[in-house]
């Protein structure tokens, strides 16, 4: 049960004015709004939950798309292209894959077309040299063979007052 008063004044009377109410009645309106609520919550949540994972995997499809195409692009495939199937910033990436796989498979064609290389010239060799009875180097042979190339310069030189000979660093 709830009750309620309140003082009214009529003119130079002052009245008191009381109410009773039964509680059930009283939070009826309350109640039929909170179980509106609670049905529309149970409505929304798993429906905005599935729109949610929609919109995730829209966003996740295209950049899938192009890893699995960046796999064949690493082992040597230039010719590979991603479907471009929208006008937003991922099919503006998947268009720009596709001129770099292009360029790419454009650049590699001069290089396929040319003879194949000729066989590796040996260039630089290490050698194990010791000094003889004389104190001059002898070569006791070939340690190691290196082909030609910018990378490979190996060089030493005797120095007749040390020894070991003295090699670059």
């Amino acid at each position: 049960m709830l009750k309620s008063y309140q003082s009214i004044r009529f003119g130079h009377f002052e009245w008191g004015l009381v109410t009773k109410t039964d509680k059930a009645e009283a939070l009826q309106g309350v109640y039929r709004r909170r179980d509106a609520l609670l049905l529309l919550d149970a409505i929304q949540i798993p429906l905005l939950t599935l729109m949610s994972l929609a919109l995730a995997r829209s966003f996740i499809q295209p950049i899938q798309r192009l890893m699995r195409a960046t796999k064949p692009m690493i082992a040597g495939d230039s010719s590979v292209q991603v479907k471009v199937d929208s006008a937003d910033a991922f099919g503006e990436l998947s268009r720009s894959f596709n001129s770099m796989a292009t360029t790419l498979q454009q650049r590699e064609v001069p290089y396929a077309s040319t003879a194949p290389t000729p066989p590796m010239r040996w260039c630089c060799t290490a050698e194990l040299v010791m000094p003889d009875a004389t104190g001059r180097p002898c070569s006791l042979g070939v340690l190691h063979k290196a082909p030609c190339g910018p990378a490979m310069t190996l060089r030493c030189w005797w120095n007749p007052r040390a020894w070991p000979p003295i090699w670059p660093r």
